[in-house]
């Protein structure tokens, strides 16, 4: 059974308990230790975590015995990094995406955190000829690389994502995260697999998975669901029933040890009770996984039968009920 099971605290920001006072972290906190399962939390700096709260959010995180799995640098939002963090034309901007990344760094390993997700999401361009491509690029290598040299056994896993905010965002898949990391020399990069995302990029999340895990590079991931075409950010396996069982099915087949966690919105849903559904679904999930007669599975990939193997995944599902 998966054992690291964390949400992103934003998944607290809804009607529910949605708070911006000094004092909102804690509070969001308070409400997250209320959910069943849960081992570890993700958080944004500055958002949540920054150098004047660290202090309480490790002590209460420690009398919750609330493990701090990440801490992740805001470098999407705001005046400042509208037109890229790491691509921005304006060298000031770029210096403060990495300055932001290596205090999420420091912020993480005082809270015992051994990774960030980093998501580079205005790092793009939304029409022909607005970005020197060759530049962009350039800076995105050199500004991630920074970070990644910062504390090279600290990970870096990079939440890829094809589009939104941006029309195109530089690193939009599970294969260009791992041609990036190689790129740059950088053996603490690696993919953070967003489930949504990769539907989004047009991808098989279960094969994304085989490819993060065959290059040893799947450092963390973000459970949710949407249809496809936008980032709704639903709630796990609310739409992509077979998909989610075969992403479940690899990640236990080759034996993932490392975080999962919630990443979605909880509009006009309790977040609370939403969050320990999703846990209690992943569970059921693990348990069809573990009925599928797996001998019989290989046996029918090998002739590459379709038909066989969505009989075999068909009665995996009915015996789970």
């Amino acid at each position: 059974m998966f054992n690291k099971l964390s949400i992103g605290l934003w998944v607290m920001d809804s009607a529910y308990n949605y708070d911006t006072s000094k004092d909102a972290a804690l509070q969001k906190l308070e409400k997250a230790s209320e959910i069943e399962g849960l081992n570890g939390v993700e958080l944004v700096y500055p958002t949540h975590i920054n150098e004047k709260n660290y202090k309480d959010v490790k002590r209460f995180c420690s009398d919750k015995n609330i493990q701090v799995m990440s801490v992740n640098p805001n470098v999407w939002d705001g005046e400042d990094f509208q037109k890229g963090a790491f691509t921005s034309g304006d060298p000031a901007a770029r210096k403060r995406a990495v300055d932001y990344s290596r205090t999420a760094v420091d912020l993480g390993k005082e809270l015992g955190a051994g990774q960030m997700c980093l998501w580079p999401g205005q790092d793009g361009f939304d029409y022909p000829f607005q970005d020197n491509y060759e530049d962009i690029w350039q800076y995105e290598k050199d500004g991630i690389k920074a970070v990644a040299d910062y504390d090279k056994n600290y990970k870096i896993a990079i939440e890829y994502k094809a589009r939104e905010p941006r029309s195109h965002i530089l690193l939009d898949s599970t294969s260009t995260v791992l041609m990036f990391s190689k790129l740059i020399k950088a053996e603490n990069v690696g993919v953070n697999l967003d489930f949504g995302h990769a539907l989004l990029a047009g991808e098989n999340p279960g094969e994304a998975v085989v490819k993060s895990m065959n290059a040893g590079k799947l450092f963390g991931v973000h459970i949710n669901d949407n249809y496809g075409n936008t980032d709704e950010d639903m709630i796990f396996a609310s739409v992509h029933h077979i998909e989610t069982l075969e992403f479940i099915y690899y990640l236990k087949k080759l034996k993932y040890d490392g975080w999962i966690s919630q990443e979605f919105d909880a509009r006009k849903v309790d977040p609370i009770k939403a969050c320990s559904h999703c846990f209690n679904t992943l569970k059921i999930f693990e348990n069809i996984a573990d009925k599928i007669n797996m001998k019989a599975l290989l046996e029918a990939q090998k002739n590459s039968d379709s038909l066989e193997s969505q009989k075999i995944i068909a009665r995996a599902m009915l015996a789970a009920n």
